[in-house]
């Protein structure tokens, strides 16, 4: 039997982690749901609030993930990471807090095998070789 702990394959666990996912929406929400069913703490950031995000947001909390709605500016405490979707662009301040912090920013099209900060906390793998970098954060892949 194996140990009950669910890694990305890497040897990564993110069980009790502290993972920020940057957009709801069509690759936020199973982001979300991908890193909680990891044992990661999710919280979602958002900057919308309108009737859409309130349903997706409800969904998500039912699960037991933290969402903020109308706030996506501002960096949650203890955040070890950052998920980002597609539509976010690499000026909002939530990835300039992010990169003060020095948090690393995966994207969820490249996610897990993410390009981080090249100054990664102890634990985080390196960046995939295939993966496609998001705008900021990373080196073009080789």
């Amino acid at each position: 039997m194996g140990s009950g702990k669910v890694t990305d394959g890497q040897g990564l666990s993110f069980a009790g982690k502290h993972v920020t996912v940057a957009g709801l929406g069509v690759s936020g929400i199973p982001a979300a749901k991908v890193l909680h069913g990891l044992g990661a703490l999710v919280t979602v950031v958002n900057d919308g609030a309108d009737e859409r995000s309130r349903a997706q947001a409800a969904e998500l909390e039912a699960l037991g993930i933290t969402v903020r709605l109308g706030d996506g500016a501002t960096l949650p405490d203890g955040t070890e990471l950052i998920v980002t979707t597609p539509g976010w662009q690499p000026g909002k301040p939530l990835f300039t807090a992010a990169r003060e912090a020095g948090v690393p920013v995966w994207g969820t099209w490249s996610w897990p095998g993410a390009c981080a900060a090249p100054e990664r906390p102890p634990g985080w793998p390196s960046p995939a070789p295939t993966a496609r970098p998001p705008p900021s954060r990373c080196s073009p892949p080789s």
